[in-house]
């Protein structure tokens, strides 16, 4: 039989410690996750979850399998869900299965009837509540824009042009910041209806797995964290323009805060 050359020795040794580093590193995250609040342990449990999946590919059977077992048996992994709803400790039944002989037959008949019976979680998208809600915002958007008042630099404007001034004043940079936002109103306005248009049907279509819930909800937080500094821009042409856009992102605050209700 060959003996292993160094190169190999060297490779199987670097394997053992990154094994040896990450059944440390996952023992350290339970801790951590038992220990972490109630709005983060969500986050701490799909951690957790994420490094018993890396298990069967890195790390020696037999080492995986002993940290396994002692978290379930010392209860150290009860009351640990992540976001999409999976316990911990049915990630870790499924992890031992995947291990293979002889850490399978090791599973209790209560865990493993526990797995076959568990289905992930989809998320619930109020759909109907957020479409109302953007659209009260639209029709609130349209009667800003039709109602408001016009951009006081341009008022200031043509009253030089009456005056019979040939040549313009210059502008400073706030009133050309007022022009811009002004006159790019339009543009602002139909890039938020898109824009919401958009997340709401990232909602719809994908909001019902985990990942899409995420993303739909933190493109909706996005389109409102965009809407309030573009109105405090707009502030400064009109007030009643800086509502048109306060608006859009208002809808799109509270449609993100209705999909975190799940």
């Amino acid at each position: 039989m060959r003996s292993p050359s160094p190169a190999e020795k060297s490779q199987e040794e670097n394997r053992v410690a990154e094994g040896t580093a990450l059944l440390e590193q996952l023992a350290s995250r339970v801790v951590e996750a038992r220990a972490a609040s109630d709005e983060r342990r969500a986050g701490m449990a799909g951690a957790v979850n994420a490094l018993m999946a890396r298990l069967p590919a890195q790390v020696e059977p037999e080492a995986g399998a002993a940290l396994l077992q002692r978290l379930l048996e010392e209860g150290s992994l009860e009351g640990l869900v992540d976001e999409a709803g999976q316990p911990s400790s049915i990630a870790a039944t499924r992890t031992l299965l995947e291990l293979g002989y002889p850490h399978a037959l090791a599973m209790t008949p209560e865990r493993l009837e526990a797995l076959r019976r568990w289905r992930p979680r989809r998320q619930r998208v109020p759909w109907v509540a957020i479409a109302g809600t953007l659209f009260l915002s639209f029709i609130a958007q349209v009667a800003f824009m039709t109602l408001g008042d016009s951009s006081r630099l341009l008022f200031q404007m043509s009253l030089a042009a009456l005056t019979g001034e040939v040549e313009p004043p210059e502008l400073t940079w706030l009133q050309q910041l007022e022009q811009v936002m002004y006159f790019h109103r339009e543009e602002v306005f139909v890039g938020q209806l898109l824009a919401n248009f958009a997340a709401f049907l990232l909602a719809v279509t994908v909001g019902w797995t985990h990942r899409g819930h995420w993303l739909a909800r933190r493109t909706f937080f996005g389109i409102a964290a965009a809407s309030l500094v573009v109105g405090g821009l707009q502030v400064v042409p009109s007030g009643w323009l800086a509502m048109t856009t306060w608006t859009a992102g208002a809808g799109a605050l509270v449609s993100g805060l209705l999909m975190r209700k799940r």
